[in-house]
């Protein structure tokens, strides 16, 4: 097709006429007859920036009527349009029903784009768009360059129908100067371009639904806000943030955060992927964390992928013995690990943070020291039987060896401890007594 083959010749004009118009639009008069009202000054001030954005433009009225018509009749006939071909049916439909006796003028940036799409088009798809075509062939060859002069004259003639292409025909073609490739979808569904005061800036995309209070992205971050935040949800460099409830975050450097319920903020650096409910504690370079609750779940760290669980213990009977006489609870007083913080070796109590199948296994030596009989540990939860025990006779003066394991399942704050019983005044429990729990399933 002939406006094919001219299509590096008009983006050649294009590019460089662009920087002239641009130049030349800074002096548009400042006459612009707008009705004397609330917010004329600023549809006065949109519709300059929007000219001047979108510059230069292209005379159609050279064109023949017939031949529009058709186009548009092509164009109306189509299923599904979108980008250039999508703003082309606008612009020819505003000719015919909202502003008979307005400029027929058109960007070159989208004749360029539509030249550009038919270059990807069919040569069968192509034979169902000759109006089509033969309009932008026509515009290509017939339709001279619009000067700063004369579109002055067209701004000043005509401001309510520049400010109607500004705010519908051109919306989501173009955006306001100085924003950059920003835009935002409100909670109706309606894609729209972000203003000049908006907080996202460059190449930055944002859906916001519900209440929530805001966003901040720069620099191709990626921002998904839904529910009740009330406070700003940041994004840079390649970050994706997806947020619900009254959750907020912060994330940098290619880091992905998802948060929702209450959460206070899930922070991430570079390679950080943060998945949270509740108030998420964040990560490490190279990390995944998912958090629940106020503590951290569990980590897929970056030494070999390995899954690494916070809920678990390990904890022994050091230093001295415990002398438990006939009953007590068995004090393992050193930790070897506890990462979430849920043992205190000072009550012999764990407590669990969050719910699930744990595994605890205990391992008692008792020092039988005057008397002799028959010597109990019990696996207690919640301080009450369980039925978990191990039973030993040991002689007087003699070590005797107590062990238990069970799979139990907790509630969060539900609490395990190692119960001694049957005992005499001075028995022990000898160093070396350990205590194990591990959570192994979620409920």
């Amino acid at each position: 097709m002939r406006a094919v083959k001219t299509l590096s010749v008009f983006v050649s004009i294009f590019l460089l006429t662009t920087m002239t118009f641009a130049r030349g639009l800074s002096e548009i008069r400042q006459d612009v007859s707008f009705d004397e009202s609330a917010g004329a000054e600023e549809d006065y001030n949109y519709v300059v920036n929007f000219v001047r954005s979108t510059a230069p433009y292209v005379d159609l009225s050279q064109i023949d009527l017939a031949l529009i018509t058709a186009a548009y009749d092509e164009l109306n006939d189509k299923e599904y349009l979108s980008g250039a071909f999508k703003t082309l049916h606008r612009v020819l439909r505003s000719y015919q029903t909202k502003f008979i006796n307005s400029p027929k003028v058109l960007p070159a940036k989208v004749v360029a784009e539509c030249v550009n799409i038919l270059e990807q088009t069919s040569e069968a798809e192509l034979k169902e768009m000759s109006s089509i075509v033969s309009l932008i062939n026509g515009i290509i060859l017939n339709g001279p360059f619009v000067n700063n002069e004369e579109l002055n004259e067209m701004v000043d003639r005509c401001p309510s129908y520049f400010l109607y292409l500004a705010k519908n025909v051109y919306r989501g073609f173009f955006q306001p100067a100085g924003v950059g490739s920003t835009f935002t979808v409100d909670d109706s569904g309606v894609f729209t371009v972000l203003l000049a005061t908006s907080a996202g800036v460059g190449n930055a995309i944002s859906f916001t639904a519900g209440k929530a209070g805001g966003d901040s992205q720069t620099g191709g971050a990626a921002s998904l806000i839904g529910g009740e935040g009330s406070a700003t949800n940041n994004g840079a460099g390649g970050t994706v943030i997806v947020t619900a409830g009254a959750a907020t975050g912060t994330a940098t450097g290619g880091s992905v955060a998802i948060t929702s319920g209450a959460s206070a903020g899930a922070s991430g650096t570079a390679g950080n992927v943060t998945i949270a409910t509740g108030a998420p504690t964040g990560g490490t370079e190279g990390s995944m964390s998912l958090d629940i609750g106020a503590s951290t779940q569990g980590t897929i760290d970056s030494a070999g992928g390995r899954f690494v669980n916070d809920y678990r213990l390990a904890a022994r009977r050091t230093s001295s013995a415990q002398t438990v006489g006939t009953a007590a609870t068995i004090l393992f007083n050193t930790e070897d690990f506890d990462p979430a913080g849920d043992y205190v070796p000072g009550t012999g109590i764990y407590t669990a943070t969050v719910a699930g199948i744990y595994l605890v296994t205990t391992c008692v030596t008792i020092d039988a020291v005057t008397t002799g009989g028959d010597k109990v540990i019990e696996i207690s939860k919640n301080d009450g039987s369980t039925g978990f025990i191990s039973t030993q006779t040991i002689d007087t003066g003699e070590q005797g060896y107590l062990g238990h394991s069970a799979l139990i399942s907790l509630a969060a704050t539900d609490t395990i401890r190692v119960k001694y019983s049957g005992g005499a005044a001075d028995d022990t429990v000898v160093v070396g007594s350990s205590l194990c729990i591990n959570l192994v399933a979620l409920p």
